[in-house]
């Protein structure tokens, strides 16, 4: 090949390589990507809060049976749930009898000595022909945990049992309102569970 031939094809590449080289000027930014075409960002959806249930601040009562064994208390639990807070007793043996009310005050035992509870508003749990006690001995309870319990919830802020004797159990539960309840009777195992509206 002739040296005018090999001075032409290197002319050819030097001006390719010149014409794909960057552009930009000393100092100069690159060409800015287009913009994005990604979606926007979809806010969390939020639920609405629990509509608190409609229910009444009249005494629940239920007759108890006048012979045969006596409903042995063996736990008591409470929680939360959505729009209302729930103390559940459990026991082992028939369902006993209860009333259920609201009193301003709650007395311990058969004397007139007000239980002191944290809150505004007072409800009396009473349950009949049962016991919180071991039968050979009264002076041992049936049920596991202190009988003093404060979970502290924005309703329900403390029960405690007021009274073991002659055939009722009761507690009091210390509220920071006047709430409505309901009472359910559950089956297997025994319980009664007290919602208040929260």
């Amino acid at each position: 090949m002739s040296r005018a031939r090999l001075a032409l094809a290197a002319l050819c590449v030097a001006a390719l390589a010149a014409g794909c080289a960057d552009r930009s000027g000393p100092g100069e930014a690159p060409p800015a990507a287009g913009p994005s075409t990604a979606p926007p960002a979809t806010p969390a959806s939020t639920s609405p809060p629990a509509a608190r249930p409609n229910w009444p601040t009249t005494p629940r009562s239920k007759p108890w049976p006048k012979i045969g064994d006596s409903a042995e208390l063996v736990a008591v639990r409470t929680g939360r749930h959505s729009g209302f807070e729930r103390v559940v007793f459990e026991f082992r043996g028939p369902t006993p009898g209860y009333l259920i009310r609201y009193v301003p005050e709650v007395t311990l035992g058969e004397s007139d000595e007000a239980v002191r509870l944290p809150g505004r508003a007072f409800l009396q749990v009473s349950f009949l022909q049962a016991r919180a006690h071991q039968l050979d001995d009264p002076n041992v309870g049936t049920f596991e945990g202190p009988e003093t319990r404060t979970p502290g919830y924005p309703v329900m802020r403390q029960l405690t049992l007021a009274n073991d004797w002659e055939g009722e159990v009761r507690f009091g539960v210390g509220l920071t309102r006047k709430a409505g309840f309901r009472v359910l009777r559950l089956d297997d195992p025994t319980r009664i569970a007290v919602d208040v509206a929260a």
